[in-house]
């Protein structure tokens, strides 16, 4: 297209655009008359900016669908995308990749379908562009999964003894016994809502509640045991791996233990990695006493209870309260679940060799203890449990994978 063609294209499609901005009416003449759309914004102050950006952000979809169809449509969508590029204030980033993704599919079948050739031959141009344009926002949204990609620890296998070790509460249900781990990955935090948020944004299912606590890197909660799976098969998916889970069709999970994808941890792997690779000692930052500056959890003051925060769960990584593999709050924030089965005897009959759980059950095991419970809940060694259909605010998971 020669050049003085496409500048008029531009200049015709800022019109239009103005056409359905809320406050063309303080538009200049010299801002519409400029010859290059990436400086429209210059003759503004920032005052005026925010508002011409914010006016774009609100732009009635419905007259949006009616400037899609115009000849041009490129061209108006193009000075749109400019200026509500990312970050916009309450639009997610990778929300608004999805949305292109979407509109240059649709622009494109408007175009592929037709059964005018002097229509096609017009549009052959603006499809290219069209398809150029969506590899770059493709691309982008990729950049942003492999941004959120979780960050994975390699736990060289070895045996120990699980269980309470210290006989300190004189459960059954945590007999002490020997288990022998393979070598495995886990995360070094828990999962955090920036993860799971982009697996709901494009999986299109509401994102877990947060309550007043915020979302970004605090540990994602209220998310069941089934959520915890299915994000598990969707990572993987993201990241070419194996998938872990199978489901039946009848809501019968089942585990490929050969796969290479995103997994729970085993009951027995998450206390391998909360003990340091199966040191002994009651909590995971290698002591057998703890503080709230240093865990997150509720203590009462004689117990370092003065807190100097909230009562919630805190962004991942940030207490100084790590093991020596660089493994952060398997000791408070929130509680986690694990792949396992809930039985109370089962360390009665457990295997020795990597324990994946009983065959069947209705529960599925909780560890860890979170902010809202006490240190015997926090203990390497404590056992909890729900069903796997539970959401709890105090509830999140950390993901591991074989090697």
């Amino acid at each position: 297209m020669p050049f003085f063609d496409l500048f008029n294209l531009l200049r015709k499609s800022f019109f239009l655009l103005v056409a359905f901005c809320p406050l063309h009416t303080g538009l200049s003449s010299q801002t519409i008359q400029t010859s290059d759309s990436l400086q429209i914004l210059v003759a503004f102050d920032s005052s005026q900016q925010k508002k011409l950006i914010d006016s774009l952000i609100k732009v009635d979809y419905d007259k949006w669908a009616k400037v899609r169809l115009s000849d041009n449509a490129l061209v108006v969508r193009y000075l749109y995308l400019q200026y509500c590029q990312p970050p916009c204030l309450f639009r997610d980033s990778a929300e608004w990749l999805i949305a292109s993704i979407e509109f240059d599919d649709a622009l494109y079948q408007d175009v592929k379908e037709s059964n005018d050739p002097e229509l096609l031959k017009k549009k052959y141009l603006d499809i290219c562009s069209i398809c150029r344009f969506k590899a770059h926002v493709e691309n982008s949204l990729q950049n942003i999964i492999n941004d959120r990609k979780p960050r994975m620890v390699t736990l060289k296998g070895g045996s120990y003894r699980m269980g309470d070790t210290f006989k300190r509460f004189h459960k059954k249900a945590e007999k002490p016994h020997k288990v022998e781990i393979k070598t495995f990955l886990i995360g070094k935090h828990e999962l955090t809502f920036r993860e799971y948020d982009l697996f709901c944004i494009l999986t299109n299912r509401p994102k877990p509640i947060n309550g007043s606590w915020g979302r970004d890197l605090l540990p994602v909660i209220n998310v069941s045991w089934l959520d915890a799976i299915q994000f598990c098969n969707w990572r993987s998916k993201m990241d070419n791996l194996d998938t872990v889970y199978v489901f039946d069709g009848f809501g019968i999970v089942e585990m490929d233990q050969t796969a290479n994808g995103y997994r729970l941890p085993t009951e027995a792997e998450w206390e391998y990695a909360a003990r340091d690779q199966g040191q002994n000692f009651l909590y995971s930052n290698g002591t057998n006493k703890i503080y709230t500056r240093l865990v997150n959890f509720s203590a009462p003051v004689s117990h370092g209870g003065l807190r100097e925060r909230p009562v919630g769960p805190v962004a991942v990584g940030s207490l100084s309260s790590w093991n020596s593999i660089g493994l952060y709050d398997f000791s408070g924030n929130v509680a986690e679940w694990c792949w396992d089965w809930y039985d109370e005897m089962y360390y009665w009959y457990s295997a020795q060799n990597n324990p994946s759980g009983p065959k069947e059950g209705l529960e599925r095991v909780i560890r860890g203890g979170g902010y809202d419970q006490g240190q015997e809940k926090c203990t390497v060694f404590n056992r909890d449990f729900q069903i796997p259909s539970a959401r709890k605010k105090n509830l999140g998971f950390r993901l591991a994978r074989n090697m």
